[in-house]
């Protein structure tokens, strides 16, 4: 661990802010500056104490504030380390809380009928060789899933936000949850039902990604979503 990151954190002062966010704030900043990544280790609370001339509680509960939004990982016995997806959350939008998920699942295919094709044919455009490598052994992932009678709609969730990913767009990730979640919920209000289809249309998609054609990337990415809206229940009353 470098105790050098430690350079930059200021004191914390009086505001109108609680001493824990204050001191999250700090370390959030400390995070950004020093262009720490997922997987590297911060100092123990003590360090971190010490450093912001406060008490060890503070400094406890803003790691536990920055834990919540997926700032930063507790691993028991371990440590405190930068997250995976640092900042992004499952659900960021509350989408769970909503009611009519029936509603809930047309209003977020009608963004992402919208989104995804665009975010495909960029894709296709951008693509690198490892990036191609990924997504298709995400979609040969999902199909072995599908073929052996697994639940395959969190492997299904990656290979979508990793051909946002291609797009090397840095907001598309924060918009990744309104996919992933709409994903989840097609798949759960149809039953999985779409599944030749889905083997289908994904090979179809990774395939002209990979030969970096836009229109039929597009086109596929069009043709996968017209199967889950025809297979979309209206209502509770419809589904199968």
């Amino acid at each position: 661990m470098d105790h050098d990151i430690l350079n930059g954190i200021k004191n914390v002062k009086q505001s109108s802010q609680s001493l824990p966010d204050q001191v999250a704030e700090q370390i959030s900043k400390l995070i950004i500056e020093r262009h720490l990544s997922a997987g590297e280790q911060l100092p123990n609370e003590f360090e971190l104490a010490e450093q912001l001339n406060i008490g060890r509680g503070s400094v406890r509960e803003a790691v536990k504030i920055l834990a919540a939004r997926n700032v930063l990982e507790l691993r028991r016995g371990k440590g405190t380390f930068i997250a995976k997806n640092t900042g992004m959350v499952d659900d960021p939008f509350g989408f769970a809380y909503l009611e009519d998920e029936y509603r809930l699942a047309q209003e977020l295919f009608a963004i992402r009928q919208r989104m995804e094709p665009w975010i495909a044919s960029i894709a296709a455009e951008r693509a690198t060789a490892e990036d191609i490598v990924d997504l298709r052994r995400l979609q040969h992932n999902v199909e072995d899933m599908i073929r052996r009678g697994e639940y395959y709609l969190y492997e299904d969730q990656h290979l979508h936000a990793r051909i946002a990913d291609c797009t090397g767009n840095r907001v598309l990730p924060m918009m990744i949850p309104v996919i992933t979640y709409s994903v989840h919920l097609f798949g759960a209000l149809t039953k999985m039902s779409l599944l030749q289809e889905t083997i289908d249309t994904h090979a179809q998609i990774v395939d002209a990604i990979e030969a970096h054609d836009p229109d039929a990337a597009r086109a596929a990415m069009e043709e996968h979503l017209r199967h889950n809206r025809m297979a979309l229940p209206q209502t509770a009353s419809e589904t199968p």
